[in-house]
């Protein structure tokens, strides 16, 4: 390391350490607790513990925030003040809701298959699977299939909601795979 790096790191580290430790007795800073929050989302008891107790379930990772609830709404109404994306029926927009994915958007059911199946169907095509306003529950990953020739092409077909406030991809809750915040995994 170069000196100036080497202080800087020094410095940094100095900082850390007196931060870290408890203050003195006439020092301006209170003490650090061991309670004190690091983050949104961690104390440090849950940071620092070993991944082995977190495999076991013996840590439990409690959100800060309450779970949004939305809203029922019809599938494909309009919302009061968003955009309103609709494609003519004869566009060549494949509509996730139609035959023969019968996704539902209801908030209820599991619609990762119906998701799936439309973009498996429509590989490299350009093609857009379009998602009335609803709540679509996801349970796994979903993927963009590879055409015939490898590379970008998958790219080329896109998911598209009919407004951005009403169109919905929730994970569904307990998903297996996806309780932890440490080793997340893949998504959309």
């Amino acid at each position: 390391m170069r000196p100036l790096r080497l202080r800087v790191f020094l410095c940094a580290l100095a900082v850390l350490v007196a931060t870290i430790t408890t203050a003195a007795p006439n020092s301006p800073m209170p003490p650090a607790k061991p309670t004190q929050s690091l983050g949104a989302f961690l104390t440090p008891t849950d940071a620092w513990a070993s991944s082995a107790q977190e495999a076991a379930g013996s840590i439990a990772w409690k959100p800060r925030y309450a779970r949004p609830r939305y809203p029922h709404r019809p599938l494909g109404q309009p919302l009061p003040g968003a955009e309103n994306i609709v494609y003519p029926a004869d566009a060549g927009v494949v509509d996730v809701t139609k035959p023969p994915y019968f996704a539902h958007g209801d908030g209820r059911t599991d619609d990762t298959a119906a998701i799936q199946k439309a973009l498996d169907d429509h590989p490299s095509q350009g093609a857009i699977i379009y998602l009335p306003n609803g709540v679509y529950l996801v349970s796994d990953t979903l993927h963009w299939p590879h055409g015939k020739n490898p590379g970008g092409e998958e790219r080329e077909t896109s998911l598209q909601g009919q407004s951005r406030a009403g169109t919905i991809l929730q994970l569904r809750d307990h998903c297996p795979g996806f309780g932890s915040a440490r080793r997340p995994r893949g998504g959309f």
